[in-house]
């Protein structure tokens, strides 16, 4: 499920909403959601988040945000951690919250807790970067509080209905899966009942779409993740499918992988890169996920990885500390940052160049859309001195 991104805005404090979809829900039984929301008196604040799969997940990758007074940036925000069991609840609350009502029955106490019913709360799951299920609607100020139930937002509990298996960042459909309870109505925190699930079988994917390794780095480093997991391993294979490197020559894959049993962990799968001693152009591959195990489905199941030679390049080392250049989303466009004005070229793959202009100092977005697919040479020259970096045009895989 993709939802909303996150991205770090430089001279912001927290995180900003960069786009909301009208409607977005997971599958049943899939991830984590909000299973109670508690909006009470003075400090009494605290959130409750379910676990509806049937395997053990690890918690570090799900963060919390806070968006108060319809502002878009999160003013505060709480990673969690450890480890919740099927069936399990994982509770936050405000540090100066009831002692004996909620603190209580708390895993942690976090000051993301800071709500009064007219600001969003977010779940999200940074492993996918997806957000997985919302409290109100992100950047609106709804006044005092969003209605829900006979109750609404302020000085409500707010109980997820058993028959509600998923999150959403819809709230529009949110709003109707709540039943609404009175104020400093602590009795149903600590413990969530839900209608059993249907049997939902693992999904693994590709976490990046592309990654660049140089050939002198020996192994390439892919990340493959895992949704829905259960008690039983969940293994799977990489195919090359295609590309222009070649196996046992340039990389080889490794054999058998596996997700051990109830593990969320994303994966890390090592690809080994061959060293050789000859010039020759950056090479591609197209990998695949392919032979999954325990009933497993692959989405998200291709990748591009792209071997740079390392070989009698000639090059200015790139990073230079004062540019910076970084790829927009998963788009053929770029963001680069120019201290002062700089003269900027890019250039195919035979030298021949693209596009050469004079910038101004600030940022500047490339948009490389409808290049050909491959690999190009960005050269930028100025005060502050001078940086090579490749850069990947990727167009539908063939």
């Amino acid at each position: 499920m993709k939802c909303i991104r996150w991205v770090v805005q430089a001279g912001l404090l927290g995180w900003m909403m960069t786009g909301l979809p009208l409607e977005s829900k997971a599958q049943p039984c899939s991830d984590l959601f909000i299973s109670e929301y508690i909006e009470g008196t003075s400090f009494n604040k605290a959130i409750e988040i379910y676990n509806p799969t049937s395997g053990t997940l690890t918690l570090d990758g799900y963060r919390l945000y806070t968006f108060n007074n319809g502002s878009p940036v999160a003013l505060f925000t709480h990673g969690l951690h450890g480890q919740l069991g099927p069936g399990q609840v994982y509770v936050v609350c405000h540090p100066q919250a009831d002692s004996l009502g909620i603190k209580v029955k708390a895993d942690t106490i976090s000051l993301v807790c800071n709500w009064n019913g007219n600001d969003a709360v977010a779940l999200v799951n940074t492993y996918t970067g997806d957000t997985i299920d919302v409290i109100g609607i992100i950047g609106e100020d709804p006044g005092t509080s969003w209605p829900v139930d006979v109750g609404s937002t302020q000085n409500s509990t707010l109980v997820r209905k058993p028959g509600v298996q998923a999150g959403t960042t819809n709230w529009a459909q949110a709003q109707y899966e709540y039943l609404a309870y009175g104020t400093n109505d602590f009795s149903f925190l600590g413990a969530h009942q839900m209608d059993p699930c249907p049997f939902v079988p693992p999904s693994i994917l590709f976490l990046s779409d592309t990654v660049m390794v140089s050939e002198s780095d020996g192994i390439a480093e892919i990340i493959v993740g895992i949704v829905n997991p259960n008690a039983n391993v969940t293994g799977f294979s990489l195919l090359a499918a295609g590309g222009t490197a070649t196996s046992g020559d340039d990389f080889s894959l490794p054999a058998y992988i596996a997700f051990p049993g109830n593990s969320s962990q994303p994966l890390p799968v090592g690809i080994a890169i061959v060293n050789d001693n000859t010039t020759e152009p950056d090479e591609t591959v197209y990998l695949e996920l392919i032979n999954p195990t325990n009933g497993a489905s692959v989405i998200g199941g291709q990748m591009l990885l792209i071997i740079q030679d390392d070989d009698a390049l000639g090059m200015v080392p790139a990073n230079n500390s004062e540019y910076r250049l970084f790829r927009m989303d998963n788009s053929n466009r770029y963001r680069l940052y120019l201290p002062d004005e700089a003269s900027v070229q890019i250039a195919d793959a035979g030298g021949s160049l693209r596009l050469g202009r004079v910038l101004n100092a600030g940022f500047h977005v490339l948009d490389l859309d409808g290049w050909a697919d491959g690999i190009y040479l960005l050269a930028v020259t100025g005060q502050r001195g001078r940086m090579v970096e490749r850069i990947a045009v990727v167009a539908q895989r063939p």
